[in-house]
C-alpha cells in the first residue's frame, strides 16, 4: 500500500470522523475518567472532585482493567469522598496496594492532597501560583507537586509515593500530570472542565506509548523517545487542527490502543476499518524500521 501524503484538512477531517465513529462518551466508563466524573454527577464538592481525579490518573498506568479495578475499590468505599477513608485510622481498613504502590502510599497521597487543601483551598489553588508565574502547564504542575510532597513527612516519601508524584523536571513527559490536566481543564462529554483559569490550548498531549507510536506512524514526530519534547511536537501538530483545543482527539486516538482496534501493525497489517490505513507508515508497508518507538500492547493502553 502506498502512503498518501495528507493536507491539514484531511487529517482534521479524518480525526473528526473518529470523533463520530467512536463517541469518546461511549467508552468513557472504561477510564479512569470515570471516577471523577461520576463524583461529579454525585454532586461531590469541586474539592473531592480534584481528589478523585488527582488519584485517578496518578494510578493510570499498566493494565486498564487493574487500575480501574483499584480505583473502583475505593471510590465505593469512600462513596466518592475520599478522604472519608482518612477520617477514621483505627477501623482496620485496608488501602489496596498497586504495581510500586503499597496501601500506605496510595493513603499518603490522598491525605497530602486533603492536606493542601486545607491550607490553599483546593488543588487549583496550589497550581495556580505556578501557572500563573511562567504560564506553562509544567510550572502548575511543579508548583502542586512541590506542595503534595511537602505535605508528606520525608520518612514517608517511599519509591511507591515518588511513583505516584512523578516529576516533571529532566525532560520526562508526564503523561499522569498531562492527562489529570486534560480532564480539569478541558470540558466535554468525558472532560470535566473545572479549571477555567487555564486556556485548553495550553496542554499537552499525556504521552504514553500509543500515542509515541500513532505519533511516529503518522508522522508527526521523529523523535524515538516518549519525553517532554516528543509530547510537544504531537501537541504542536494537533494544534494545527485544532488551535484552540489541541487534545480534543486525545481520548479517542489512546482508545484505539485500549480497544485494541489499533494493534501497531502488528505482521505489517492493520484492520480495513482503521481510518488511518492510508497515511500511517505501519499500514504503508514501510517496515517496521521506519516507526522505532518503544513496543506495548494494545490491552494495557496506559503503560508509560
Amino acid at each position: 500500500m502506498r502512503r498518501h501524503r495528507w493536507s491539514d484538512a484531511e487529517w482534521r477531517e479524518a480525526l473528526e470522523r473518529l470523533l463520530r465513529e467512536r463517541p469518546p462518551a461511549d467508552r468513557a466508563n472504561d477510564d479512569p475518567v470515570f471516577f471523577p466524573r461520576r463524583a461529579m454527577e454525585l454532586g461531590r464538592s469541586r474539592i473531592e472532585i480534584e481528589h478523585m481525579a488527582l488519584l485517578s490518573a496518578m494510578l493510570a498506568y499498566g493494565r486498564v482493567a487493574v487500575f480501574l479495578a483499584v480505583l473502583r475499590t475505593l471510590a465505593e468505599e469512600s462513596d466518592y469522598r475520599l478522604s472519608a477513608l482518612l477520617r477514621d485510622p483505627t477501623d482496620g481498613r485496608r488501602w489496596p496496594a498497586y504495581r510500586l504502590s503499597r496501601g500506605d502510599d496510595i493513603a499518603a497521597v490522598v491525605r497530602a492532597a486533603v492536606s493542601v487543601t486545607e491550607r490553599r483551598g483546593g488543588l487549583w489553588e496550589s497550581f495556580r501560583p505556578g501557572w500563573e508565574t511562567d504560564e506553562t502547564v509544567r510550572a502548575g504542575v511543579a508548583a502542586l507537586r512541590g506542595d503534595l510532597l511537602r505535605a508528606i513527612p520525608s520518612r514517608r516519601r517511599t519509591r511507591g509515593v515518588l511513583h505516584l508524584l512523578p516529576g516533571v523536571e529532566n525532560g520526562q513527559c508526564a503523561k499522569r500530570w498531562m492527562l489529570f490536566l486534560r480532564w480539569m481543564v478541558r470540558r466535554d462529554d468525558v472532560d470535566l472542565g473545572l479549571w477555567s483559569g487555564v486556556p485548553p490550548r495550553a496542554l499537552v498531549i499525556p504521552l504514553d506509548r500509543h500515542i509515541g507510536f500513532l505519533g511516529r506512524a503518522f508522522g508527526w514526530t521523529r523523535r524515538r523517545t516518549d519525553d517532554a519534547r516528543t509530547a510537544e511536537e504531537i501537541t504542536a501538530v494537533l494544534r494545527r487542527f485544532d488551535p484552540a483545543d489541541p487534545l480534543r482527539y486525545d481520548f479517542a486516538l489512546c482508545h484505539l490502543g485500549i480497544s485494541g482496534l489499533c494493534r501497531h501493525a502488528r505482521g505489517g497489517r492493520c484492520p480495513p476499518e482503521c481510518a488511518f490505513r492510508g497515511v500511517c507508515r505501519r499500514c504503508a508497508g514501510r517496515g517496521r524500521a521506519a516507526v522505532t518507538g518503544p513496543r506495548t500492547s494494545p490491552a494495557r493502553g496506559f503503560a508509560e
